[in-house]
């Protein structure tokens, strides 16, 4: 069993240079992070004409990038009826309306690059954990197609082997307008034409502290000092002390994953008739879908986040997903790993301005479209572009909660008591 991503297979890191790196002094627009969020912006700026630099403390999209799931979800922690209780009609439309103008988005991108990063529009199916959850998943399958117009459908428990290969579930919903790719390809893909653009990625070069100055930033780097006229921040669930504005405000949770070794075509046609990607409605929910090439299953959730041992963290998560799949239970498992997603205080993504400084960050799980989403519109804000540049995410203000410095200490309790309403439950 190999302790690292699955997706480094088809798209390795960049490895630490031999020479120290260097920075140029200055340059137009600075970006810290050289995941899905500062590639897109890097991208954007650089083909308007702009001088960027993008800097990241270890190899471009070691993060959350490149360890990922790979669901194309653009998925917010409030359902549709939810957000609208919360937030009113036109924002709770709003946001969710957003979300599909990102998937989209994301579609045109890959098309119009001509990026091959094994993209399926597979739909995605929300599996439910009780009858209750059923019920109130129907109300809100008739929000999505009245509000979206998505043809998302409910599918019954008694004919759920028509989409997943499993009696442990309470039926489900099929959402159409979600898909899955591979998310090292899409990175590797991103940081290509970024730096063909003009932009500079230097990674290994940690920014170890910046400052507002009267004509810009300064950034004291580990290739040397910079200026630059503008700074983005997309640190996401790797905040440090540099980013220690961003830090106060983000919740870093461990997210595990695992993939199986190739099973028979014959096991993944029985359970994964149409090769969706999953996820769930318990609160520590799990998430899986076939590999790119339908050969074998990836599987990701909470279970393990509590330890730091890969072999604790593959035992917990096999355990999850041979409660749903029994056949999997003398399957190997070949990968495990984990990275952090970033939660906000209200579990919204945020795109907000601190100090002159814009930082796209917080997408509770669902970066895969978020990320590249918000670090576009970053990049169109910073460009005057007032159309392209709208959100929603941009108008909240960013929380924190007194005495927290981003250390999530209250974690521990928590996934202990929803792992306790998990098993209520059923």
């Amino acid at each position: 069993m190999l302790n690292l991503p699955y997706w480094l297979e088809a798209a390795p890191l960049e490895k630490a240079p031999e020479e120290p790196p260097r920075a140029e002094a200055s340059c137009d627009v600075a970006i810290i992070g050289a995941g899905f969020t500062g590639l897109a912006a890097a991208l954007v700026l650089a083909r308007a004409g702009r001088s960027v630099q993008v800097f990241d403390k270890a190899a471009p999209g070691e993060g959350a990038s490149r360890r990922n799931g790979g669901i194309a979800s653009g998925s917010l922690y409030f359902s549709l009826a939810g957000a609208i209780e919360r937030f009113g009609e036109e924002k709770g439309v709003g946001i969710h309306r957003e979300g599909l103008e990102a998937r989209q988005a994301l579609t045109r991108f890959l098309a119009e690059e001509g990026l091959e990063v094994g993209y399926r529009h597979s739909g995605r199916f929300d599996a439910l954990n009780s009858a209750k959850h059923y019920d109130a998943k129907a109300r809100e399958c008739d929000l999505y197609n009245k509000h979206l117009g998505i043809e998302a459908r409910m599918v019954a428990r008694d004919r759920q082997q028509e989409e997943l290969g499993s009696d442990y579930y309470f039926g489900g919903m099929v959402r159409p307008d979600m898909g899955q790719l591979h998310p090292g390809l899409l990175h590797d893909a991103m940081l290509t034409l970024a730096r063909e653009a003009g932009a500079r990625v230097t990674g290994h070069c940690p920014v170890e502290h910046f400052e507002r100055g009267e004509d810009g930033f300064r950034l004291k780097t580990a290739g040397g000092e910079v200026r630059a006229r503008d700074l983005i921040v997309g640190v996401n669930g790797y905040a440090d002390k540099a980013a220690s504005w961003a830090k106060r405000r983000l919740v870093p949770v461990s997210s595990q994953i695992i993939v199986t070794e190739p099973l028979p075509p014959n096991l993944m046609a029985t359970l994964m008739p149409k090769g969706r990607a999953v996820g769930e409605s318990r609160k520590l929910l799990n998430y899986y879908r076939p590999t790119p090439d339908g050969k074998r299953i990836l599987f990701g959730g909470r279970a393990g986040a509590l330890s730091d041992s890969p072999q604790e963290k593959a035992r917990a998560l096999k355990a999850m997903m041979t409660g749903i799949f029994p056949e999997l239970r003398e399957t190997e498992i070949s990968h495990v790993w984990w990275g952090n997603v970033a939660y906000t205080f209200d579990y919204l993504p945020k795109l907000v301005e601190q100090d002159g400084a814009l930082y796209a960050n917080g997408y509770c799980g669902s970066g895969v479209i978020w990320a590249r989403w918000l670090g576009e519109k970053a990049a169109y804000r910073l460009l005057g572009d007032a159309e392209r540049a709208r959100t929603w995410f941009s108008g909240d203000s960013f929380q924190t909660r007194a005495l927290y410095t981003g250390n999530p200490w209250f974690l521990p309790p928590l996934l202990a008591w929803y792992g306790l309403q998990d098993r209520l439950l059923r």
